[in-house]
């Protein structure tokens, strides 16, 4: 009942009133002292007897004050629970006049299921059996660890339909462009870690520094000897001032937000729809319903006052410009994902050059979440493909060549909330700076620095013709694909950044709605020996420098063949010959009427 109150409170305006009816059935005095009646231990108890069958005053004005009511009245007047037995009662209150932001009501956690015709679910029977039997020993290790492991993978994308083909495939071993499962099947990668392998599996040069690493020891407490290096080499490619490092790209993102809030003094941040920053709870946000910059928790479990501080707005609109300069003066940062990993096709030039241009004039940090595309797309990333630099950036993925690593770089006046500022030694310096928390057992860890140090040598020795080879490729790769989906009627659409690229339904670019035929297509792949991750809404896809021209036509022909299999089974359907059944299926009707 609390919970039903709680959520009319959300929809009635400030000052709405709401009206109860509440109707007793008459109970025999008997019933009620002997015990007769279902439910009768409710009178032993002093505290849960008002409640059954209905609350006195007192108790009706604490209940609905709790869920947001301020006034109540009752007719006819209940003084006691004496005399709320085979009673009607009407209780009017009103809703606060206080504008409360609207608590998140989660979704049902039922998964949902789609409709399937007869020849879709045979199709699917089959190949689910053909999949299961390959890769066998991967979904029996899923269901062996499920009672122990908590796996979000597990979850993630849920179809009932798919429900036996849930299962991560389990890696065994991995070299360039290639890896096996733990049932001896080989695939092209083009998950590649989640865009951790820009250089594919074990490349020899960062091999080779983790070897050399490895021999010498795994030294935490003291610096790590090579820290100093990296962090030159960051500046050097990217023009960062000054760099700090950590262990993921949720940590960079939370120091980056952190450091905007020291050095501004004001604490709300603006992100944007569909973006990803990390799992830290301060950018768990969604725009709350029907408020210009109200947000609400994305899920259950993160708190809303992490999350009151956050503006979301929509990605590359002139609203969401007029927004961010009304509130400018209450503004600590505006992060961004220069190009959405989950909305690739959207990028807005025209939209972050107006952004940079006002943020610097107001005087609030611009931070690039380059998490993904740092490094993979230009060699200064987003920065310099679009040409605008950031007050602050974020990296990580391929920058550690598998291990786990964080970067916050930025201008000093931002970084040098990490330490003070630069002193010196021999005089009277000292970090004069304010400073704010920064900590961490693994941060600079040596392996981490080890790879960092070669990934970033081979970046500048590599020079800009890695990335404009690696993107070249890619698209033959888009080019290819989407030619034979418009030729083939095919209702996908291809969309890249550089090496970053995505299978999204055509007109329909949110990760949010996927059709079930797509999640199909992404099982036929691993099933014809392309990986990529089993996840619906899943990341983006990745071409890493190990894939040849001969991988790529493998993969244009392992979809080519996925899909016209899939048609045979009833799915991605021509439009021709969907309008062909729709008339069948009526003249059927119309048969068996007559």
């Amino acid at each position: 009942m609390s919970e039903t109150l709680s959520h009319v409170r959300q929809l009635l305006a400030p000052g709405g009133m709401l009206v109860l009816w509440e109707k007793t059935t008459p109970q025999r005095w008997l019933d009620l002292i002997f015990g007769l009646l279902e439910g009768w231990q409710k009178f032993s108890d002093l505290d849960l007897r008002p409640n059954y069958p209905l609350l006195s005053k007192s108790k009706w004005e604490q209940f609905l004050s709790k869920n947001g009511f301020a006034e109540v009245v009752i007719i006819p007047e209940i003084e006691g629970t004496s005399t709320a037995l085979s009673k009607e009662a009407v209780i009017i209150a009103q809703a606060d006049s206080k504008n409360k932001t609207k608590e998140r009501i989660y979704p049902t956690t039922s998964p949902s299921k789609v409709s399937l015709s007869e020849q879709q679910k045979s199709y699917l029977e089959k190949f689910i059996s053909t999949y299961t039997r390959k890769t066998q020993k991967s979904k029996q290790r899923a269901l062996d660890c499920r009672s122990v492991m908590a796996d979000k993978r597990s979850a993630v994308g849920f179809r009932i339909e798919l429900k036996e083909m849930k299962y991560p495939i389990i890696g065994e071993s991995s070299k360039g462009s290639r890896m096996w499962d733990i049932d001896g099947n080989e695939y092209i990668d083009i998950c590649m870690g989640f865009g951790v392998h820009l250089f594919g599996h074990q490349p020899q040069f960062i091999i080779e520094a983790l070897q050399n690493q490895l021999k010498q020891g795994i030294q935490i407490d003291p610096q790590a000897k090579l820290a100093g290096e990296v962090a030159q080499l960051i500046h050097e490619l990217t023009g960062m001032e000054r760099v700090a490092f950590c262990n993921s790209g949720t940590e960079s993102v939370m120091t980056a937000l952190r450091l905007a809030r020291l050095a501004t003094g004001r604490d709300k941040i603006v992100i944007f729809d569909d973006s990803y920053h990390g799992q830290f709870d301060g950018v768990l946000a969604m725009a709350a319903a029907n408020e210009e910059i109200k947000s609400s928790p994305v899920l259950p479990g993160i708190l809303q006052r992490m999350v009151d501080d956050v503006i979301v707005l929509t990605y590359g609109t002139a609203k969401s410009l007029e927004i961010i300069k009304t509130y400018a003066h209450e503004l600590a940062a505006v992060i961004v994902e220069p190009v959405q990993t989950r909305r690739i096709d959207l990028q807005p030039k025209e939209f972050l050059q107006q952004l940079r241009q006002f943020t610097k004039k107001a005087n609030i940090p611009l931070i690039f979440d380059e998490v993904v595309t740092g490094f993979r797309v230009h060699q200064k990333g987003s920065q310099g493909w679009f040409g605008i630099d950031a007050d602050i950036v974020t990296y990580g993925k391929c920058v550690g060549g598998g291990t786990p690593i964080g970067i916050i770089a930025g201008k000093a006046v931002y970084m040098n909330g990490i330490d003070g500022g630069y002193w010196n030694y021999g005089d009277d310096s000292y970090p004069q700076k304010l400073q704010t928390f920064f900590a961490g057992t693994f941060n600079k860890n040596p392996l981490s620095m080890s790879a960092a140090r070669a990934v970033m040598q081979h970046l500048k020795t590599q020079g800009l013709a890695l990335q404009e080879n690696l993107n070249q490729r890619t698209s033959k790769l888009i080019t290819s694909l989407n030619a034979y989906f418009e030729q083939e009627d095919v209702p996908i659409k291809m969309v890249n950044f550089g090496s970053v690229f995505r299978f999204v339904p055509s007109g329909n670019y949110s990760y949010k709605s996927q059709p079930i035929g797509l999640d199909l297509l992404f099982y036929k792949l691993i099933e014809k020996g392309v990986y990529m991750w089993e996840g619906r809404n899943g990341p983006a896809c990745f071409i890493s420098t190990a894939h040849t021209d001969e991988d790529i036509d493998y993969i244009i022909y392992a979809v080519k063949e996925s899909i016209s299999e899939m048609r045979d089974g009833g799915f991605f359907q021509k439009k021709n010959q969907q309008i062909s059944q729709i008339n069948v299926k009526q003249t059927e009707r119309v048969r068996g009427a007559l």
